[in-house]
């Protein structure tokens, strides 16, 4: 019989998997590679459209989640809402990119919304990371004080 994971070990999980995808446009990103890699319309529509979107909604969704499982418990939902604002602020950041790759934009305007979009995904990122791990931890000691 397997054990289903817990919604933070889910989240969790999620949230390692789109911080690796994130990392690997980054990579590309900064690549001496990357005129010729960014300016692929099908490969980097493919890329956000089956890696990056489909990851950073599902985050999104189990934030709300845990959000409505927590939350009650500790009667204030301020330290649920930092993580899901800025999984919402990765996600319209995503929107926006994945736009311009949609429509078949040039080349000079995906690599200037590049040039602001990937600083805003890697803040972003990390503050969701370490707003996440003081929510699970919190919600880790919050189990421990009631058992």
């Amino acid at each position: 019989m397997q054990i289903q994971p817990t919604p933070l070990e889910d989240a969790e999980s999620l949230l390692i998997n789109l911080e690796q995808e994130v990392k690997n446009l980054n990579i590309q990103y900064e690549s001496k590679q990357s005129e010729r890699i960014l300016s692929n319309h099908i490969w980097m529509t493919t890329v956000f459209e089956e890696r990056l979107m489909p990851r950073a909604n599902k985050l999104k969704e189990s934030l709300v989640k845990i959000k409505g499982t927590y939350a009650p418990v500790f009667k204030s939902t301020t330290q649920f809402d930092a993580p899901l604002l800025h999984c919402e602020e990765i996600v319209k950041a995503l929107g926006e990119v994945l736009y311009l790759y949609k429509i078949r934009a040039n080349a000079s305007d995906i690599k200037i919304k590049m040039q602001q979009a990937m600083p805003k995904l890697m803040s972003n990122l990390t503050s969701l990371r370490n707003r996440f791990y003081i929510v699970k931890g919190n919600v880790t000691r919050g189990k421990q004080i009631d058992a």
